[in-house]
């Protein structure tokens, strides 16, 4: 999904973070037939810390270079980031134009895109009956995202998240561990790509049954995939 990684904040050079903003923000949404993160420990740390340092496995998350999809969470007010997404949203979004702007102007446009994420999800689960959900190019799973909206309605709801970044893949895979604990085979996270519909779709398979309807999310990510012109041909 995302894989701009700038250099770390403070020590020159430019933060390139990608556009994280209203025009970005678009909502694809189909019905196939067929309480968030926000903690923090004891010690006072975020969710993000916690995890990296108890985990032994993702030493590829390095918590000194921002990353995108961590930063987003920041903007959403979530606790799976680290200070280096914190200085460069910060640093980022210093001159963010409106009123309010800056980085609290950020705030506002990314809260409202994931309210109307809420709203999606919550309209299929409540009104549709919907208890499957297919969330593709994601990023992290936390503030409000498809999974706890969709248990928020009915609490035996089943999603599987797609991605292509590894790092977004590796990091929400612990977080929905911590999440999750034994329940956590009614979310899952791939590694995957939107341009590959049968290969998503097949792995999804083993966990969501498309003999029933299945809630499909493509949100702000029909406008992004690099090298294709034309994303209709996948989505469809």
């Amino acid at each position: 999904m995302y894989r701009a990684l700038g250099e770390k904040p403070g020590q020159g050079g430019e933060v390139n973070l990608g556009y994280v903003g209203p025009a970005t923000q678009r909502c694809h949404v189909m019905a196939l037939s067929g309480r968030g993160l926000d903690r923090v420990s004891q010690e006072g740390f975020t969710m993000a810390e916690n995890i990296s340092a108890m985990s032994t496995a993702t030493a590829e998350i390095d918590p000194a270079v921002p990353h995108v999809p961590r930063v987003l969470d920041y903007l959403l007010g979530g606790e799976a980031n680290f200070e280096s997404d914190r200085a460069a949203a910060a640093y980022a979004f210093a001159n963010w134009p409106g009123e309010p702007g800056g980085l609290e102007g950020v705030r506002v446009d990314v809260r409202e895109a994931r309210g109307a994420l809420r709203r999606i999800v919550t309209y299929m689960a409540e009104d549709c009956g919907i208890r499957q959900f297919l969330d593709i190019a994601t990023g992290l799973p936390t503030v409000d995202n498809t999974h706890l909206t969709a248990r928020a309605v009915a609490p035996g709801s089943r999603t599987v998240y797609v991605d292509n970044d590894p790092l977004v893949v590796a990091y929400s895979r612990q977080l929905l561990a911590a999440e999750n604990g034994a329940d956590g085979e009614q979310t899952v996270f791939l590694e995957g790509d939107f341009r590959d519909p049968q290969d998503v779709i097949g792995r999804a398979s083993a966990t969501l049954n498309f003999t029933e309807p299945v809630g499909i999310v493509l949100f702000g990510d029909a406008a992004l995939p690099r090298g294709l012109h034309r994303p209709a041909p996948p989505v469809r």
